[in-house]
Parts: C-alpha cells; structure tokens; sequence
C-alpha cells in the first residue's frame, strides 16, 4: 500500500541521514588527528577534471538508481561493473580508514592531502590497512555484488575541509 511505502522511505531517509552524518563525523576526526602531507610537487586541487576512474564501469544515474539512492543523502556517486572488479585510488595518498560503516559497507578513506579526502565504498574486501601510503593506481579492494545480478556498484565521493564535492567535475571525462 502506500501508506507502507511513504513509511519505508522515511525510514530508508532517516536510516541514510544517520550514515551520512557518522562518515562526515569519522571524516572530522580524521581530520583532526590526521595532518597528512603529500609530496608538495603533486597537489590534488590541481587534478580536477584529471583524475582516473576508481573502477571500470558506468556511473548510475537517476532512473537507474534504486529508489533509496536518489533521495540525496549521499553525496557521491555510484559506479556499476562486474562484480569483483578491482577498486583503485585515483590519486597518492595515505589510507585513514579501513573497515565497515554502516550505510557504506565495507570502506577504504585515503587522505590526499590539503584538506582531500576519497571514499570508497561497497567493498567486498579491502587488500589497504589504515596507515599505508599509496599511489595513484593501487588496488585499496573489490566492488561488492549488487542484488541478484553479475554487477558490483561502487559508492565513490570526494571530500575536502568536510564538504562533499561533485566526483564527476574531478574524473576525466569518459
């Protein structure tokens, strides 16, 4: 009935604003705790529009999304590919976080530097500890099946000073 679905999505809504606000609140501590500095020939700010794709895939959009990934809590975007498919980093960093978060499965946070941050997120495992320094490239894991199809979506954001940015204004144009 109706009834049953407008109550669904707002505890879908609700259950969604909660995760949001414990990753920028995991994210703010990060922050505060971790003064990460890259080596300064190679600023992130500098790559909008440049960087790769984290995973080989297509980004969903509306109509394609689920009804409770267009309600617009997240503030990232979601990649579909094979299940499986190899998860890497777009740019150096160090890894700040390695684990689960409820909402966001399994995650990998690298800190860029300058206040930068990537999430991503919906990993059937993470091959990054907290701590390790990685390069652009490097397998942080692997995208998590999706329902009862072949496909894997990854959840994918970039952050800087707490906001979230749009990750298609920084990915290279596909």
């Amino acid at each position: 009935t109706i009834h049953q679905d407008k109550k669904f999505y707002e505890t879908a809504v609700q259950e969604l604003e909660t995760a949001a606000e414990a990753l920028r609140q995991t994210l703010l501590d990060i922050e505060k705790k971790d003064a990460y500095q890259t080596d300064q020939s190679c600023h992130f700010a500098d790559f909008k529009g440049k960087l790769p794709y984290p995973m080989n895939g297509k980004i969903l959009k509306g109509h394609t999304l689920p009804e409770w990934e267009k309600l617009g809590t997240y503030k990232g975007i979601v990649i579909e590919g094979p299940a499986n498919s190899k998860v890497k980093t777009v740019f150096p960093g160090k890894v700040v976080f390695s684990g689960g978060l409820k909402g966001y499965g399994e995650l990998v946070i690298i800190n860029h530097g300058s206040r930068f941050f990537t999430v991503l997120a919906n990993l059937s495992g993470r091959t990054k500890t907290e701590g390790e320094v990685v390069q652009e490239g490097e397998v942080v894991g692997r995208v998590g099946t999706h329902g009862p199809t072949n496909m894997g979506r990854l959840y994918f954001e970039i952050r800087m000073a707490g906001k979230g940015l749009d990750p298609q204004e920084w990915l290279k144009p596909q």
